[in-house]
């Protein structure tokens, strides 16, 4: 129990000491719109990356962005490979279903219109169950899986999806 104390703690503590060093380096404001997964779920909509931020873990998730690797805060593509790799086993699951609010996520952090989404959606399932087919797959790294899974999309969009898609 004492050690459980002392643990959490710690980690407070961590977390205060990362959010002021974040700070000094990037406005607040900007680190909870720009970073973490309020970011990822809602690049177009600061507003709602705040509040998606503070209501997660307070913005820690932000704030250790931010600190330890800038360059997911910035661009769509490198939002749209840290949403993949963080979130890999709901989006997993997400394209196996076909629906879940990860692959809605995922289609909105690849800036890609809701008029389309369903026919994506599609699309992108096709696609995945032949990766996930494919020998070896359940052997790769999921660092491997996150780059297959990003490469897909990204092929999927700049064939079929350009005219309807930001990223």
């Amino acid at each position: 129990m004492r050690y459980q104390k002392m643990s959490m703690v710690a980690a407070a503590g961590l977390s205060v000491m990362m959010l002021s060093s974040a700070a000094s380096a990037r406005e607040f404001a900007a680190i909870y719109q720009e970073c973490g997964l309020g970011a990822m779920i809602a690049p177009n909509h600061p507003i709602v990356a705040v509040i998606t931020n503070v209501t997660w873990d307070l913005g820690t998730t932000a704030a250790t962005s931010d600190m330890m690797s800038p360059n997911t805060c910035k661009g769509s593509q490198a939002r749209m490979a840290t949403f993949i790799h963080e979130g890999y086993k709901q989006i997993e699951t997400a394209m196996a279903t076909g629906q879940g609010e990860y692959l809605t996520s995922l289609m909105n952090v690849s800036g890609c219109s809701s008029a389309i989404q369903p026919e994506m959606s599609k699309a992108l399932r096709k696609d995945f169950s032949k990766i996930v087919s494919a020998p070896g797959y359940s052997k790769q790294s999921k660092f491997d899986q996150s780059k297959g899974m990003y490469d897909m999309i990204n092929k999927r969009i700049n064939s079929d999806f350009s005219a309807a898609c930001t990223i």
